[in-house]
């Protein structure tokens, strides 16, 4: 999906919005279900100062990423619904 779709353009600036994270958005090797729908994109939740312990021996995350996580998949929720 294109970065410049409203849909992309809207979970962005709800991630920047709540994170203060500028950074550009980037694509992960992993595979979602996303790819086999239309309009759809796999919107993460790995931060940039988070570890990695995700598909690996005692896989954890921490409960401060989750939380944040939440908040920001709660509030994008509400603006794609609020459109």
């Amino acid at each position: 999906m294109p970065l410049d779709s409203e849909l992309v353009k809207n979970l962005l600036q709800t991630y920047r919005d709540i994170t203060g994270d500028m950074t550009e958005p980037f694509v992960s090797g992993g595979a979602t279900f996303a790819r086999t729908m239309n309009q759809c994109v796999a919107f993460g939740a790995m931060f940039p100062d988070t570890p990695d312990f995700m598909h690996q021996a005692n896989e954890r995350w921490e409960l401060s990423s989750m939380y944040k996580a939440m908040e920001i998949y709660a509030e994008a929720v509400y603006r794609l619904c609020a459109k």
